[in-house]
This record gives C-alpha cells, structure tokens and sequence, in this order.
C-alpha cells in the first residue's frame, strides 16, 4: 500500500485575502491534472499554493507534497527533487526521470512544484508524468506557463488596493489588512487609525499591492514613521525607474 504523505511547506503568517484566488485554484486541481500559478516575482504564488495544498492534501490517499525547485540546476534536477521531497531513495538501476515515474504510477497524490520558470525544458517531463500517473495533480507555481495543452493557467496579481480619499472604507482593501498585521507582528502597538490611513493607502499604491513589498514595508514601521515611509519609497522607486 502507499503510505501517507503529508504537505511540507509551512506558513510562517496567515494568508490574508486571495479567498476568491483560492477558491478557484481548489476548484481547478479538483477537475484537472496540471494547474500553473503564474504571477510576478513577491505576489504570494507560494503561499497561496501551500495553503490550497494544504486544504486539498485530506482528499489525495497520499497527501500533497512540495517541492521547492529554485535551487535545481540544471533542469535534469527536476526528477530527483521530487523524489527526495517524497522521502524516496532511486537506485540509479534505469534513469531518474523513468524510475520516478514508474512510482508514481501507483500513487494519488498532490504535487506542488514551486518556482518553476527557470526549468522550463522540463516541461516534456511533466507532460511524460501527466500520462504515466494519472493518479498525480500537479500545481506549478511560476512566472511562465509550461505551454503544455493540459495546463490550465490562473493568473495571480497584487491584492485588492485602498481607494485613496476618506469617503471609502480604506480598512477594506486586502492590501492594506496585509500591511497591518505584519506591521503589528514587529510594533504590537501600530494599528489603523483615521490619522495614518491615507498613509497607509499610498503606500499600498506605492507598492502595487505587491505582498513581498509590502511585509517589507511594514517590517519598518518599528523605527520609520508613516510619512518618512512613503517619501523613502517614493525616493527609491524613483531611482528604480
């Protein structure tokens, strides 16, 4: 019998907003083989994909794992990073890629590959393991599509944005809910108020709603009041264009 695989990756921080996002990328794995997360570098593929993989994981009889490829070079590394994040030792008997296949013919399971664009030529692997295990669902995170014809693409962008005038709700914007709870995480103390919201709110646009930008915006707020914030941002992505 296959024995039980559990999701590896872990959250350090809830995942804040992307409900709609992550409806829709269960959905997707549920009724297809192969889904790719694209979205730009810091827009929180990752995350989302550890989060669906790990609300999936109960309904593979083998679990969900991750595997992490940024580090796999050159792109005949793609078959052993999977089997050693699936705990599995290859003989070296016949190729990688072949014995990894001829196991996961028996197995049902989730797959997220995370960090994918730079090993795009493995996409003939991929499409070779689509057909050898139908019983694997594969999530790709990546800044590219595989171009495979059984992919199906979700595109991830920045968070919902703060409108920036008083007369709306600026509490409401994803963006803006992500910034504050990892600036409370570092300033227990800093919380959205009448006086900072517009703050706030310009700096969300300032950062395209980008996640990564953001906790790293927010991770300043300890030492570097609102306003000195913004107009460092503005310096910095001035010099940056």
């Amino acid at each position: 019998t296959s024995r039980r695989l559990h999701a590896a990756g872990s959250l350090p921080t809830p995942l804040i907003g992307r409900q709609q996002e992550q409806a829709e990328l269960a959905e997707r794995l549920r009724q297809h083989q192969l889904v790719t997360l694209i979205g730009p570098g810091g827009a929180g593929k990752t995350r989302l994909a550890i989060q669906v993989a790990t609300d999936l994981a109960q309904q593979f009889e083998d679990g969900a794992i991750f595997v992490a490829l940024a580090p796999v070079i050159p792109v005949e590394g793609v078959a052993p990073a999977i089997a050693a994040a699936l705990g599995l030792r290859l003989n070296g008997a016949t190729r990688p890629e072949d014995e990894l296949l001829t196991i996961l013919n028996e197995r049902n399971l989730l797959l997220v590959l995370d960090n994918m664009e730079h090993l795009l030529e493995a996409a003939p692997f991929i499409a070779h393991l689509l057909q050898q295990a139908p019983g694997v669902h594969l999530l790709v995170t990546s800044r590219e599509r595989l171009r495979l014809q059984a992919e199906q693409v979700i595109y991830l962008g920045g968070p919902s944005l703060p409108p920036l005038t008083r007369s709306s709700p600026v509490a409401q914007s994803d963006a803006v809910h992500l910034f504050v709870e990892r600036a409370r995480r570092l300033s227990s103390d800093f919380s959205l108020t009448p006086q900072n919201e517009l703050l706030v709110a310009q700096i969300c646009h300032q950062l395209d709603g980008m996640p990564l930008a953001l906790e790293l915006a927010a991770a300043q707020v300890s030492f570097l009041p609102l306003n000195a914030l913004v107009q460092r941002l503005d310096q910095a992505l001035h010099l940056l264009a």
